[in-house]
């Protein structure tokens, strides 16, 4: 099994434009950048780190289209909203809840995204 290294660094994040605040605080936060053998690996730092990082930006901005068409994100995130539409429509702490785990999901999508793309560079997806 050839394990493959996938890296983000903070060269990458600034030719794609990313804000001086976000490209300061990757900086400080990974100052050697993020380099992974696995999507285990990225997934789990997304996770950690999907509240301080603009995910959003991350999946307009780092993923290709190819890997933006696939269904299955575009599925996964609005079935989130719609089913948990009714609790946040009543409670603010739901709501923010519920935003919390959105930023989590969109983090995790984007890393196995990301993982991919990168490591089947010059192949389909």
């Amino acid at each position: 099994m050839v394990m493959t290294k996938v890296t983000i660094t903070y060269e990458q994040l600034d030719s794609k434009d990313a804000c001086e605040g976000q490209l300061k605080l990757f900086k400080k936060t990974f100052p050697k950048g993020i380099s992974v053998t696995s999507e285990e690996e990225l997934v789990a730092i997304a996770k950690k780190f999907s509240k301080k990082f603009d995910m959003f930006w991350a999946l307009e901005n780092l993923l290709s289209v190819a890997a933006c068409d696939r269904p299955v994100t575009i599925k996964f995130c609005g079935n989130y909203i719609e089913t948990t539409r009714p609790a946040r429509d009543k409670d603010e702490e739901v709501e923010k809840q519920a935003y919390d785990n959105l930023e989590e999901a969109i983090a995790t999508s984007v890393a196995k995204l990301y993982y991919e793309q990168e490591s089947t560079k010059g192949e389909n997806l």
